[in-house]
């Protein structure tokens, strides 16, 4: 071998081992990365790869370690006082306190009348975060962020669990990715403490008012806020129908 092949062996050599070495690097820095690209697909949902998508709104929604939490593994404490004769296995009381805490809060909702009262992306947020939570304020713990994408038929049905659809079109939330055709976002941590008093009564036309007064405290020595919101029937989930946060 001359000299000229063997100067470019030794220089193939260092070049496949600086490569080598540089994805080992990455890799390492990948995995120890808080924003590690993980996605539980549920049916009619995408697999993602990875992606360095972060939504406006989720810098409007409250951090999970609010209300009192120290850590991601520790779990809520809530204090949570419901008066009024409607039974849970009708209307739960509690949940949907819950839900009104989630929308005054964590989506700066202090009025609505109808759809229009809260933006697009706010609206399509809330649903696809409760694709995977019951409940905001109880989420489970997870050491990472959560990336998630949904088609449009997905959540579109799930939206019309929460809201009155109308005529709104989904595709102008800031959560919509016209490059994919899909929507997307980084799963937040919104645990809190939910510290409520909450009178619940059954009206006409399969609508349920909760008067909820909220404290700062577990002890409820001091007053936070007061609401009155009303969910409403509507197939097999109850949507929000109005809400007035008293300032």
């Amino acid at each position: 071998m001359n000299m000229k092949n063997k100067l470019g062996l030794i220089i193939a050599v260092v070049i496949v081992t600086v490569l080598v070495v540089g994805a080992s690097v990455f890799g390492i820095f990948f995995r120890n990365n808080q924003y590690d690209d993980y996605v539980e697909t549920k049916s009619g949902q995408l697999q993602s790869g990875n992606d360095s998508f972060q939504s406006n709104t989720l810098s409007n929604i409250e951090s999970g370690m609010a209300s009192g939490l120290s850590s991601n593994s520790q779990k809520p404490v809530h204090n949570i006082k419901i008066t009024g004769d409607v039974p849970q296995k009708e209307f739960d009381t509690e949940l949907y306190s819950k839900r009104a805490y989630e929308l005054i809060y964590q989506f700066g909702v202090s009025k609505f009348n109808d759809i229009n009262s809260i933006s697009v992306s706010a609206a399509v947020q809330y649903a696809f975060l409760h694709m995977y939570n019951d409940s905001l304020v109880d989420m489970n713990s997870n050491k990472n962020m959560i990336y998630r994408q949904c088609k449009e038929s997905v959540l579109k049905k799930e939206v019309a669990k929460y809201f009155d659809l109308k005529n709104i079109d989904l595709k102008k939330s800031d959560l919509y990715s016209k490059q994919k055709g899909i929507f997307e976002m980084w799963e937040q941590k919104l645990k809190a403490n939910v510290y409520c008093d909450s009178a619940v009564k059954k009206m006409s036309g399969g609508k349920y008012q909760i008067d909820i007064t909220f404290y700062e405290d577990k002890d409820k020595k001091m007053l936070k806020d007061r609401a009155s919101v009303v969910f409403k029937k509507s197939g097999n989930s109850f949507i929000l129908d109005s809400l007035k946060k008293n300032q």
